[in-house]
């Protein structure tokens, strides 16, 4: 049985930073998010859903997608701002070169996964050089991660802490932004 729909706001916020101070703007990019539609999955596609002009395609292994509800959600709220969630399950049918590609964990942290061999299904959507250059976009394209990886089960090292990643940068971002939130939380009225 799945969780339920949990997001991560914090995560969120670090990832359109990042995106913002990659690429100087959030509208027209394109992001690829391959792996499991876990909570970063539906962080990612609120934020994105919010912000006007931008595209998120969401690859994942068939029975491991974003939850319905919260793909729901999302595709109604990019109804009203304009930009584009979709989710797919097979990787052969994605044509369009992407801005950036984006992994998590296959393995939610604290979520058990009933089929003992759910990771062959996910081989397919690991991070490599490969993958990156079948959806880069002009050769530019950045990859981010929502750190700590699994190096070699959901992206190989030559990606992690290769030129193209920005992993690093976006989780000083998740750290400043939790310590932000958390200072607001804590302040007096």
């Amino acid at each position: 049985m799945r969780e339920s729909w949990r997001s991560s706001p914090t995560q969120a916020i670090a990832d359109l930073v990042t995106i913002k101070e990659v690429f100087g703007r959030l509208r027209g990019v394109g992001i690829l998010y391959v792996g499991e539609g876990n909570n970063t999955a539906a962080a990612l596609a609120l934020a994105v859903s919010l912000t006007p002009g931008m595209r998120l395609t969401l690859a994942t292994p068939e029975g491991y997608g974003m939850l319905p509800e919260a793909l729901a959600t999302a595709r109604k709220l990019c109804r009203e701002s304009g930009s584009v969630v979709e989710e797919r399950n097979d990787l052969s049918t994605l044509r369009d070169g992407f801005d950036l590609v984006y992994t998590t964990r296959w393995q939610t942290m604290g979520v058990p996964k009933p089929d003992p061999h759910w990771k062959e299904k996910f081989v397919p959507f690991r991070v490599t050089q490969e993958l990156m250059r079948r959806f880069s976009k002009n050769g530019q394209t950045v990859f981010m991660h929502d750190v700590p990886a699994v190096r070699g089960d959901d992206v190989v090292d030559e990606v992690l802490v290769g030129p193209q990643s920005v992993a690093f940068r976006q989780a000083k971002h998740k750290m400043t932004n939790a310590m932000a939130v958390l200072a607001w939380c804590l302040a007096p009225d």
